[in-house]
């Protein structure tokens, strides 16, 4: 008769899993298999695979022809997932690895899953595949890949400045530097990135930084580009002599604008001139102002006009005073009205009030001065009231606001205050 081992089909579960017991054929007279008290089958398996249920043993009324049977461990469904992760560009290689797994059974780690392995990485910002691999003897495997997301890092972009001068031309800046780059990155790794900024006249102009880059989230921020104007001067000016007239202002003559560039021209107004003092002098100061460019081919706001200096000039005696010989005896002059004393002024004295003091003019006995010719810093007395006329440096001081008549035809010699003014044709007072 046959006796043959059972057999049966199972899933792994990671514990040992057994199959026992067999069926026989050929017994007589209906007889069970329980008959072969002396017989025996049993096969047991833990990891997935199959294996022998083997039947053993002998009987007294039977031959036996004994066949084994098979315990068939099929494999456990299970699904492996690799990791992801999140991490930001830093200029290296970043990598993630390792996986995670459900359906396992009997609590098992992942672990277990020895062919079984999850890496992925990337270095530039962007997304990459954290693939899942291998296999395992106990387990049919769902594999799922991860994800390595590199983010961008922050940066900051600053378009370079530049201050310039103004040269008639259009001036440039470029370029930029930049901050927060990791890794000791150079600002040329951004190459998706420029800044520039231009102009001609003298003024303040952006300049913009423009771009972006696959592995920075970029903050831009312009430079400025300044142009500043261009120094210039007024030479070739002059200021004119003149004769006394009790003011300060003098007359200012010629002059050009020198230092322009590229060729350029401009013009000047509002030029105003005054002497150091009205009185009379020679070499005065001169002092200009309210100097104020005009636009010729160039324009006036592209230059700064430099202080002018200081010019000089003289103030003269008027030519009417230096040319005419005055004789004053004391018999002709009267002051304020009243005729002056016959014993104050009894020596002639003639006067020539110019700068270049003639050396043949004297001086009367009774004047306060000394020396030959000295028509300069001296004083004669005026009538009886203690009134003087000065003849200094240059000039004539006499005392302000009086009138002094010449001779008896009612013509006068009016004083005001800083002038002289004399009757016309006045050619000489006898």
């Amino acid at each position: 008769m046959t006796v043959t081992a059972n057999s049966d089909t199972v899933t792994y579960n990671g514990l040992a899993q057994t199959v026992s017991g067999f069926t026989a054929t050929g017994l007589v007279n209906n007889q069970a298999a329980s008959v072969l008290t002396g017989v025996s089958a049993s096969g047991s398996g833990t990891n997935a695979g199959s294996y022998n249920v083997v039947a053993t043993g002998t009987d007294s009324n039977y031959n036996l022809i004994l066949n084994n049977g098979t315990l068939a461990i099929g494999k456990a469904n299970a699904t492996v997932t690799a990791n992801s992760g999140t991490v930001t560009y830093n200029g290296l290689a970043q990598t993630v690895s390792g996986f995670t797994a459900t359906g396992l059974v009997n609590n098992q780690a992942a672990s277990v899953l020895t062919g079984v392995s999850a890496s992925g990485s990337g270095t530039n910002a962007g997304s990459y595949n954290v693939v899942a691999t291998g296999t395992d003897s106990n387990y049919n495997l769902i594999l799922n890949n991860g994800t390595l997301a590199i983010g961008k890092a922050n940066a900051t972009v600053t378009a370079n400045s530049g201050t310039v001068t103004y040269n008639g031309l259009a001036q440039t800046v470029s370029g930029f530097t930049a901050t927060g780059l990791v890794n000791n990155q150079a600002a040329s790794v951004l190459t998706g990135v420029s800044a520039s900024g231009s102009g001609t006249n003298a003024g303040s102009y952006n300049v913009v930084a423009t771009g972006t880059d696959s592995n920075y989230n970029l903050t831009l921020n312009n430079g400025t580009l300044n142009i500043g104007k261009a120094n210039v001067s007024v030479t070739g000016m002059a200021a004119a002599s003149r004769d006394f007239n009790g003011t300060d202002i003098a007359t200012l003559t010629g002059g050009t604008v020198s230092g322009t560039v590229n060729g350029e021209t401009l013009g000047f107004s509002g030029q105003s001139g005054r002497f150091d003092t009205p009185s009379v002098g020679r070499g005065k100061v001169v002092t200009v102002s309210d100097l104020t460019l005009v636009n010729g081919s160039g324009l006036a706001s592209n230059y700064n006009l430099l202080q002018q200096s200081d010019l000089s000039a003289d103030i003269n005696v008027p030519a009417v005073a230096q040319n005419v010989v005055k004789t004053l005896t004391s018999n002709v002059l009267s002051l304020a009205g009243t005729r002056a004393g016959t014993s104050d002024l009894s020596t002639n004295f003639t006067v020539i009030p110019s700068p270049n003091t003639s050396p043949n003019a004297v001086a009367p006995s009774n004047a306060s001065g000394s020396g030959q010719g000295a028509v300069a810093n001296v004083t004669l007395p005026l009538g009886n009231n203690g009134s003087t006329l000065q003849i200094v440096t240059g000039g004539i001081l006499l005392p302000d606001n009086v009138t002094l008549r010449i001779g008896n035809d009612g013509s006068t010699l009016q004083i005001v205050t800083g002038d002289i003014q004399l009757p016309v044709n006045l050619l000489s007072v006898d």
